[in-house]
């Protein structure tokens, strides 16, 4: 069955990571915990597009992952340059969902397709708050939402 995978100019933030060795499990590719990682990477560079000048230990309320889901398309060997492409594809009251194409840096292999959605809890309380406006405003304007 072939994955319908998203238009990569849809994607505003990409994100390039270089595979390590340590990156490598013992079948000679790289872990598939490691994609995750990579996402965490992204997700970074993302959300320094939404709260810019935000530390994440400086604001009231920050996103934790809630859920995730990956689409392996091909195995990653060593060397290789990644390029993560990332989007909200949905905002919700409290969470938002990021998709994450994990593709070669040359943009001709696809290797993965990774949602995660995200909860922004408040940092007291540890219970689900709604998406600062200011984010959720720049949220609209980066990915159209």
């Amino acid at each position: 069955m072939e994955k319908d995978l998203p238009n990569p100019e849809l994607f505003k933030v990409e994100t390039t990571i270089d595979v390590r060795w340590s990156d490598m499990d013992v079948l000679r590719h790289v872990n598939n915990a490691r994609y995750l990682t990579f996402c965490e990477s992204a997700n970074f560079e993302w959300f320094a597009k939404v709260a810019p000048g935000q530390g994440i230990l400086d604001v009231p309320a920050y996103p934790v992952l809630a859920r995730a889901e990956c689409d392996f398309l091909a195995s990653v060997t060593y060397p290789a340059s990644l390029k993560i492409l990332t989007r909200a594809i949905r905002v919700g009251r409290s969470s938002i969902c990021l998709e994450h194409f994990i593709r070669d840096a040359a943009g001709t292999k696809d290797f993965s397709l990774v949602h995660l959605t995200l909860v922004f809890i408040d940092r007291e309380t540890h219970k689900a708050v709604s998406i600062p406006e200011d984010v959720r405003a720049n949220i609209r304007e980066l990915d159209g939402l």
